[in-house]
């Protein structure tokens, strides 16, 4: 493997401003770790690092301080695999299905509109 890896990304991301190129994520992962093995990514930002470990079939654990940037990771999931089973929130020491939150509810009830 190359030390510097080329990959494109865009130019402008209305998403997070330091959004990573998935396939880039994808090659580091895949270097650094095995199917089924757990990536942590203590910064999710824009979630590249759940995508692309998700498609690697590596299991991911984000932390991401910020709510908007929490709502803009589990819209990218969600798009990406069409799965909502798995997901949850960690708050307090509680898993709360993403089904129970009811600001992400509401929000995608006015975005509808």
């Amino acid at each position: 493997m190359p030390t510097v890896i080329n990959e494109n990304k865009p130019a402008k991301c209305d998403l997070h401003p330091t959004m990573k190129p998935i396939n880039l994520l994808g090659t580091l992962i895949k270097n650094s770790s095995r199917k089924d093995e757990i990536v942590l990514d203590p910064f999710g930002g824009s979630g590249s690092t759940l995508i692309a470990a998700n498609q690697l079939n590596r299991k991911a654990r984000l932390i991401e301080l910020e709510r908007h940037y929490v709502d803009v990771i589990v819209r990218r999931y969600l798009k990406d695999t069409g799965e909502i089973l798995d997901c949850y929130l960690l708050r307090d020491n509680k898993k709360i299905p993403l089904t129970e939150i009811k600001y992400f509810e509401l929000e995608e009830e006015n975005n509808d509109n």
